[in-house]
């Protein structure tokens, strides 16, 4: 962090026992809101630090937004708080590499900092940590967003634990997990439409992500209405599935000779590779949408594809409406 001093890390593990424990407090109304905190002689007794690291642990609650300090007066809890809250809400992204979402985190980030919450990521990524044991080791906080790899079995697990949740993103789950979805088949299919009818009565070709996920089949689907729209032709052997890098998909989708290759999201790989090792095969106009299109130079890709695109499906401002959605659950929970 900018704003830490130069032996911060040497201070994380004392100032961060002084910031959950007045947190705790705040919760349990111990230190209730506008009250005035002990001074900092008594709190650095109290735990048995300097009080270097207790000006410090004050520093980043009031960054926080749960203290604020007034000139000879003293510290004070922030009067807009509740008790009964950690206001801190948990972002669970399990089974995959959170940093592919990372427009979609920060937008949770700052929807909850503009609440007065502040946002967690828990990931199981590299650990491969049961989410539910995850989530037990520390239950200090007030709800939980849902991400990533989400099925029925995880989310009847998460139940067991008695915080609110939200699932975040278009999944084939039951009715009774909270979920806020991105429109994703109507905006993919209007916006892809437009960059198909340049190819009016050409064969489109798409190499797509997994089936098995709720998302990748209505992406499959929107493909397929955006075609029809732009009046391209498209058929059942010119669409690859994928779950890897799609480089045997797209070698046996190159053997069909289309005029168009769509590429959507990571499949961007293996027609990465498929122009590597055979650069005699056939090379269509290829149109790749991925999350960004403004690839620096010397990117890997560069000069791969003839058109890379980045659509906004409104992924962010989906975050956002999550968020919101579970900040009123806290809220209902504490009525």
């Amino acid at each position: 962090m900018a704003d830490e001093p130069e032996n911060a890390k040497e201070l994380h593990p004392l100032y961060m026992t002084v910031v959950e424990d007045v947190i705790r407090k705040i919760h349990d109304g111990i230190y209730r809101p506008g009250a005035k905190l002990p001074s900092v002689r008594k709190l650095a007794a109290e735990y048995g630090v300097g009080y270097r690291v207790v000006h410090y642990a004050f520093r980043a609650l009031a960054t926080r937004h749960y203290l604020y300090t007034e000139p000879k007066r003293g510290v004070f809890v922030n009067p807009g708080l509740k008790t009964g809250r950690f206001y801190r809400i948990g972002f669970v992204y399990p089974g995959t590499n959170p940093m592919a979402d990372g427009a979609v985190m920060q937008a949770v980030y700052n929807c909850a900092y503009e609440h007065l919450y502040e946002a967690v990521l828990l990931d199981n990524f590299r650990s491969g940590e049961n989410v539910t044991e995850l989530i037990r080791r520390d239950l200090h906080f007030d709800g939980f967003l849902i991400s990533g790899d989400v099925n029925e079995p995880l989310l009847q697990e998460l139940r067991q634990v008695p915080v609110p949740y939200v699932v975040l993103g278009n999944y084939a789950i039951s009715a009774e997990h909270p979920q806020v979805r991105v429109d994703l088949l109507h905006q993919l299919s209007r916006k892809l439409a437009g960059y198909f009818r340049p190819f009016r009565g050409k064969r489109i070709a798409a190499l797509m992500g997994d089936p098995s996920y709720e998302a990748d089949r209505e992406s499959i689907q929107a493909l397929r209405i955006a075609v029809a729209e732009a009046g391209a032709v498209i058929a059942d052997e010119l669409i690859a599935s994928t779950n890897s890098d799609g480089y045997p998909e797209c070698c046996a989708l190159m053997e069909r000779n289309p005029d168009v290759l769509y590429i959507h999201g990571d499949a961007r790989s293996g027609y990465w590779k498929y122009r590597m090792l055979k650069p005699e095969g056939p090379h269509p106009y290829t149109i790749c949408n991925y999350r960004r299109s403004d690839s620096p130079a010397g990117s890997l890709y560069n000069g791969i594809f003839d058109q890379v695109i980045c659509l906004n499906l409104g992924n962010s401002a989906s975050a956002v409406k999550a968020v919101e959605k579970l900040l009123n659950l806290i809220e209902e929970r504490s009525l």
